[in-house]
């Protein structure tokens, strides 16, 4: 697991799919300019190599259940 350092304040992103991460792309390229620190979760696993292509976020980790104790054991 990628654990972003807990002395920063990071906006946190989940993405769901592809097509989602598609929609969101110009959002968080656009947030990545304002604030450095963002995380992004993902529920589809090809995410993964989409996001280790491309600076947009220095921490991103597979969430693959999306419900409150899976969110509580990644912060």
């Amino acid at each position: 697991m990628i654990s972003p350092s807990i002395q920063k304040s990071y906006i946190w992103i989940h993405i769901s799919s592809i097509g989602e991460y598609n929609t969101a792309y110009p959002v968080i390229k656009h947030l990545k300019q304002k604030h450095k620190n963002i995380l992004i979760t993902y529920f589809n696993k090809d995410i993964k190599n989409i996001l280790s292509k491309n600076d947009l976020t220095e921490y991103h980790q597979f969430l693959p259940i999306e419900n409150i104790f899976s969110y509580n054991k990644l912060i």
